[in-house]
């Protein structure tokens, strides 16, 4: 699952543009729609926040949703899987449907999961790393302390991309 870092600045507040792939994410999205075996493979690693765009999230929360419950991934129908769940919002069945220009081949489409997860990941780290600053100054921080919060956070990111192959490092199940 996505990593949530409480008490950190939201990442619209960071001074740069945060690490994002968004025709990626767009090319799995429309993939999706056109191969339910890619929906399954990208579903076993990729979770709503590995995506950059709030609209994003909410549509693979959508395909998702439809793929466990054996609905096809189809702009309608994750239209009205998101109305039904109170998160539509106005403009998304135009959106949805403009996925269907940005399909590439499922072979490709696979491509693009360790895109947005290698995003995602560097995403979260860069979160981390503020709060670890922000942990640095607090009075009566121990080093020793810090070190072993900062040491299991990179562990758990790094398993994130153990599951993908991205990382050579301990390979763990992602849990």
């Amino acid at each position: 699952s996505g990593v949530v870092v409480s008490g950190t600045a939201p990442v619209t507040d960071l001074p740069h543009l945060p690490p994002q792939d968004l025709a990626a994410e767009r090319e799995l999205l429309g993939a999706c729609l056109l191969d339910g075996t890619v929906l399954e493979e990208a579903g076993m690693v990729l979770d709503p926040p590995d995506f950059y765009r709030t609209q994003h999230q909410r549509f693979w929360r959508a395909m998702v949703a439809g793929a466990t419950t054996g609905q096809a991934a189809d702009p309608v129908a994750m239209a009205h899987w998101l109305q039904t769940h109170g998160a539509y919002v106005a403009g998304d069945l135009a959106d949805l449907a403009d996925l269907w220009k940005d399909i590439i081949l499922p072979r490709e489409a696979r491509a693009c999961i360790p895109r947005l997860l290698t995003a995602s990941v560097t995403r979260a780290l860069i979160l981390l790393a503020t709060h670890w600053i922000e942990m640095a100054y607090q009075p009566g921080q121990e080093a020793e302390a810090l070190c072993l919060r900062i040491g299991q956070d990179v562990q758990r990111l790094s398993h994130r991309l153990a599951p993908s192959g991205l990382f050579r490092g301990t390979v763990a199940e992602r849990g």
